[in-house]
């Protein structure tokens, strides 16, 4: 499932999700995704920002038995000029409620994350706020998002990040990307003023802890110095050792814009003893170029690096001047296109999807959440709730983590509210499991199902809005 939430629209920041269910299977220049739900920031409690960051956090029950993920946005720009330090988990019913988890120790927009050691820790680094761009990184592990969700937690007490290791400069609005389980690669960026884009490339290879500084190697520098730029790793399709780090778009400075795509291949070697050897070619090449001029487009990558996800984005329009790789443009318009670029025996290439954002945005976020099901994950209704659906527990992780959240008031009222159709809240006092069809208060399709074995299910006339 692709999940597009919060980012800039004309002069506002927006706080609206989209989901979009994302097929395994789809053949070669043919994106096919469908829409989900869109859920206005009406329905959300977390603020509209813009130029957040986010990942995944990986939870899986003790005995191993099964997984399933929390998507995290962290800091941005929120009420246009204000920025955040906290840390979001969007959940619910196609991600429509929100619950801070985490506090950073410093506001943070334009910042880059990824997940690490297997997922249980989102890194979230640089960034500006202020007058300066940002070196510092933090952590957010998922005992912290544990022990602020906790029932036991009667305070609300929300927890803050851990130090990370400092970043090689500073810098905000720049790509971070997985290449293996303990390298990543950073490159391209600005500083505060955004008055030029960095052409500077750098890799780590300590990311199976959170204790010891990271050491940065310098790697080849990119063509054209950007920023706001879409981004990720992505298999090359040569055997199984080989990857690209793509840089998409962006720009180098204020009305400087780009649509050149620039590749840097990377092969990941298994090594004598168990290890590897991750061997990064000297120079970037040219990839096929972006279907439009764009960016601060939401981007994501598959869990199995096939896919790359473009959403969104600022597209330059009335271009006025061509100055080397980059155009001069005095109007920029909000996208609502989706794109995917993937690459296949050396080749990559672009698909736009027939399916569009109903919100367009830039400096968004985009998120992959891997499919549980994948012979069904063409269908929205298999992301609703069934209990016994891995899918399900994708939207309600709590049960994994003991803390389920119940709305008391509701209880035995007469109506099925989903927050408490689960078994730590009774199913809603029974409200959801009556002998014959509930009355499903605000819900849509088969999203009010009891989730009790063998129960009766609300039906579509049963709804109440």
């Amino acid at each position: 499932m692709l999940i597009v939430t919060t980012g800039w629209k004309e002069n506002y920041e927006v706080g609206d999700t989209e989901t979009f269910a994302v097929p395994t299977n789809h053949t070669n220049h043919n994106l096919d995704i469908d829409r989900c739900q869109v859920l206005t920031s009406q329905t959300q409690t977390m603020h509209a920002l813009s130029s957040a960051t986010g990942g995944l956090l990986k939870v899986t029950k003790p005995d191993g038995s099964a997984t399933t993920y929390m998507p995290i946005v962290c800091g941005g720009n929120q009420f246009s000029n204000e920025d955040t330090e906290k840390c979001y988990y969007l959940h619910g019913q196609q991600f429509k409620r929100s619950t801070i988890v985490g506090i950073m120790s410093k506001k943070r927009r334009g910042a880059a994350s990824i997940s690490i050691l297997n997922g249980n820790v989102l890194w979230v680094t640089g960034g500006s706020y202020g007058v300066s761009s940002d070196t510092t990184t933090e952590f957010l592990d998922l005992s912290l998002v544990q022990s602020s969700l906790s029932s036991a937690n009667s305070n609300k007490t929300i927890g803050t990040l851990s130090e990370g290791p400092p970043l090689p400069t500073a810098m905000a609005y720049h790509c971070l990307g997985r290449v293996s389980s303990k390298t990543a690669i950073i490159y391209g960026g600005t500083d505060w003023y955004e008055t030029s884009g960095f052409d500077t490339t750098w890799s780590t290879d300590n990311l199976d802890n959170t204790t010891d500084d990271r050491m940065w190697m310098p790697r080849a520098p990119m063509a054209l110095g950007r920023f706001k730029h879409s981004c990720g790793v992505l298999k090359n399709g040569i055997g199984t050792t080989g990857n690209f780090a793509v840089a998409a778009g962006g720009n180098k400075g204020p009305e400087l814009v780009t649509r050149r795509v620039e590749l840097l291949k990377i092969d990941v070697i298994d090594a004598d003893g168990g290890g590897e050897m991750v061997v990064f070619s000297e120079s970037w090449e040219d990839g096929p170029i972006m279907p439009t001029t764009l960016l601060g487009a939401a981007s994501a990558t598959t869990e199995d690096q096939e896919i790359l996800f473009v959403a969104g984005g600022a597209v330059a329009y009335d271009i006025m001047i061509d100055i080397s790789d980059y155009s001069v443009s005095d109007y920029i318009l909000e996208s609502k296109a989706i794109h995917s670029l993937r690459c296949a025996e050396g080749f990559c290439w672009w698909e736009t999807a027939d399916t569009e954002l109903f919100f367009p945005r830039t400096l968004g976020v985009a998120l992959i959440i891997p499919p549980a099901i994948p012979q069904h994950d063409t269908e929205c209704k298999s992301h609703t709730l069934h209990k016994g659906n891995l899918l399900a527990d994708i939207f309600y992780p709590f049960k994994y983590l003991d803390v389920v959240q119940c709305n008391n008031t509701a209880i035995g009222d007469g109506y099925c509210h989903t927050i408490n159709n689960n078994e730590r809240c009774s199913f809603d006092g029974g409200d959801c499991c009556l002998g014959g069809e509930a009355l499903c208060l605000n819900c849509y399709a088969k999203w009010c199902d009891c989730h009790e074995t063998g129960a009766r299910h609300c039906g579509m006339l049963s709804c109440v809005f």
